[in-house]
């Protein structure tokens, strides 16, 4: 379990980020709450993936004002820490971790380039499917290019891909030396079709 310091008390850090992500869908905290909140419909802030279309919506509207740099990182952490939850909601085996964390992981997984910045400092991880995301790092991209970085897409992708490495890894531990090797069929989240994928 992911543990960071966080005014000065070291913490869990799913905990610490879930926190956020509630602080997103409440918004109990008028004074430091995110700005144009009035736009977004947090009564569809359910978790879903569905429910990321109302984050885009409010982050394509967001985009076009005028926002300082501590407006920008408000909204940056806050949807990416609820789309990071909306993901963890609705697959397994995916915890978030610190930048530092992800460093001793690049080994086997890659450099990640990011900026030594705390908006950036955090990662899904995938023990088993052996995946890395960056949800808070797709909302600063929608900011930059807008709709073509969705987050529900983004949502739907990461989802699918773990999921589907969890499959695989659970039937090899079932039968590791198949004659055959099976062909099964996985909902595309790309067009809501069905496509033929190897196990």
């Amino acid at each position: 379990m992911a543990k960071a310091i966080f005014n000065g008390k070291l913490l869990n850090v799913n905990e610490v980020l879930s926190s956020i992500s509630l602080f997103f869908v409440d918004g109990n905290i008028p004074d430091k709450d995110i700005p144009y909140a009035e736009k977004l419909d947090r009564s569809k802030l359910d978790f879903s993936v569905a429910s990321l279309r109302y984050v885009d919506e409010y982050l394509k509207i967001v985009r076009k004002k005028k926002l300082n740099d501590r407006q920008k990182a408000l909204i940056c952490l806050r949807c990416g820490t609820y789309c990071g939850e909306v993901i963890r909601k609705n697959t397994f085996d995916l915890e978030w971790i610190t930048y530092e964390q992800e460093i001793l992981l690049e080994n086997y997984m890659g450099k990640f380039k990011v900026k030594k910045d705390p908006i950036y400092s955090y990662f899904l991880y995938g023990k088993h499917a052996k995946s890395l995301s960056q949800p808070i790092q797709k909302v600063i991209k929608f900011f930059e290019n807008g709709e073509g970085d969705s987050l529900e897409f983004f949502a739907k992708m990461v989802i699918f891909d773990n999921n589907n490495a969890i499959k695989f890894l659970l039937s090899f531990l079932k039968n590791p030396f198949p004659k055959k090797i099976p062909v099964v069929e996985v909902k595309s989240p790309e067009k809501n079709g069905i496509r033929p994928q190897r196990l």
